[in-house]
């Protein structure tokens, strides 16, 4: 089976693509209601790991 090509400029990614919509992004679940919030930044979730981590 050759399923995989070897000819890397048939690679496109989609890494860092941003969705369409609101609702087909990404869903964060917590169960530290201190940590609810209606919306994070990508750049928030480096900060919240770790507040998570020691609770």
């Amino acid at each position: 089976m050759n399923v995989v090509g070897l000819d890397p400029s048939a690679v496109r990614g989609s890494h860092g693509r941003l969705p369409d919509t609101e609702a087909d992004g990404p869903l964060l679940i917590c169960s530290e209601p201190d940590e609810a919030r209606e919306k994070y930044a990508a750049t928030d979730i480096k900060d919240l790991m770790p507040r998570l981590v020691r609770t």
